[in-house]
């Protein structure tokens, strides 16, 4: 299960964690895994939704960028694009899982609200 409070929150400057061809943003912790840690990097330029950036994570660190969570309009739900080389295990996977299940859900209640 996902934790969205965690006490220790972490947020990452501009240049922390270098993902290649990414322009440098903040990033900030929306929730947190058994292993893994999700970070929200805002609206890219030219787009609608949010970027989430999938990290490993070792304590209250963060270790190796895994991949990104964007939206993907054809589905019109969000999707996990997995960094080259990268591998996962049942519980990582359902963690992702999960975040993209509520981030498409929170996406889709605040556009309804917003038609209204």
């Amino acid at each position: 299960m996902l934790n969205t409070n965690h006490p220790n929150k972490i947020q990452m400057g501009p240049f922390g964690g270098f993902v290649p061809e990414e322009p440098a943003r903040p990033r900030f912790e929306i929730a947190r895994g058994t292993y893994i840690v999700f970070m929200d990097t805002g609206i890219p330029e030219g787009k609608k939704t949010h970027l989430f950036q999938v990290w490993s994570l070792k304590g209250d660190w963060v270790g190796d960028w895994l991949g990104n969570i964007t939206w993907y309009g054809a589905w019109r739900k969000y999707d996990f694009s997995p960094a080259p080389g990268t591998r996962f295990e049942e519980v990582c996977m359902g963690e992702i899982s999960e975040f993209i299940v509520s981030q498409t859900k929170a996406h889709r209640e605040a556009k309804k609200h917003a038609s209204v």
